[in-house]
């Protein structure tokens, strides 16, 4: 009997897969493109560097980690004041907004998890993030960026690599304050990885009374049926 019950319990708080690697292009990138949300009287120049990715079904993303790089100015993450990790439904939003309309996870500079960076490039590292979000499946964009000002911060760039597979990495920019237009393509795959563990639904309230009525029924069986008794 208790293995009905454990089977009971499992089915009730839905299953999750181990977590997996949804997204991956961290490597030994040899350029970069800016990715930053600057104080109030720089906000034209806030961006984001997005990379698009795909779920086959409703996915908690657990982390996302990021290759970057410090320049004009920016030789450590110390001014880092947060970090943004936006989702966005597709590049509409993103061209009006750096908000995240799907979801928009803003994260304290002590949980981020620093490594130093596979690439040439000096100053760089590899910044990982815990996050809590959980998608729906389709095809959706993503982005990273901290949250700093220019004067004593400098700027933050995402790793980017060669033309690998003719998918670019998007620049977006709704200010315009770097002349490209709010959506621009850029020259390469952004330096991005992207982990989670798949959801599978939880009953239905109908799903759940004949779940419970099977139970019912299956104990009667097993209260009826003959019982073997060991001599």
């Amino acid at each position: 009997m208790h293995r009905f019950v454990v089977f009971a319990a499992a089915f009730a708080f839905g299953a999750q897969a181990e977590a997996a690697v949804i997204f991956d292009q961290l490597g030994n990138f040899n350029s970069f493109s800016a990715a930053q949300d600057f104080e109030p009287a720089l906000d034209n120049f806030d961006v984001h560097t997005l990379e698009d990715f795909t779920l086959n079904g409703t996915t908690k993303l657990t982390s996302v980690s990021v290759g970057g790089i410090g320049f004009n100015g920016m030789t450590s993450l110390d001014n880092v004041q947060h970090w943004q990790v936006s989702f966005f439904s597709s590049l509409t939003p993103a061209s009006n907004t750096g908000t995240g309309d799907l979801a928009d996870v803003i994260i304290a500079p002590g949980s981020a998890l620093v490594t130093p960076s596979l690439s040439n490039e000096t100053p760089s590292w590899t910044i990982t993030l815990p996050i809590d979000v959980t998608l729906q499946q389709g095809n959706w964009f993503f982005g990273v960026r901290p949250r700093l000002n220019f004067d004593d911060g400098g700027q933050f760039g995402i790793g980017i690599f060669d033309i690998r597979d003719f998918n670019f990495s998007i620049f977006a920019n709704p200010g315009q304050g770097f002349g490209f237009g709010t959506i621009s393509a850029t020259v390469g795959n952004a330096a991005y990885r992207l982990e989670g563990t798949a959801v599978t639904a939880v009953p239905e309230p109908a799903s759940w009374a004949m779940l419970i009525a099977g139970f019912g029924l299956t104990g009667a069986v097993m209260r009826r049926h003959p019982r073997v008794v060991a001599a």
